[in-house]
């Protein structure tokens, strides 16, 4: 079973996007995390969000997503080599 996380995305026109939670483990996400850390802080009342655009978003959410599958496809021999 997935578990969601949901955050507010941009600046201006702010969109909630729903993530899976495993996404949060990725190099790409973190680093969206680090520079909302920056922008808002810790305290940000709201809940998270992520200063940057939604299209910049869509991008590193296909990266990871593609990245999850390849790791998925590959056999267990494969992961070790």
């Amino acid at each position: 079973m997935k578990r969601y996380r949901g955050f507010k995305l941009g600046r201006r026109l702010v969109r909630v996007y729903l993530v899976p939670v495993v996404y949060f483990n990725h190099p790409l996400l973190r680093e969206l995390l680090r520079e909302a850390e920056v922008e808002f802080g810790f305290h940000h009342p709201g809940g998270i969000t992520i200063p940057c655009a939604a299209a910049e978003f869509d991008r590193v959410r296909t990266r990871i997503a593609d990245a999850g599958k390849k790791l998925h496809r590959r056999s267990p021999v494969s992961l070790w080599s």
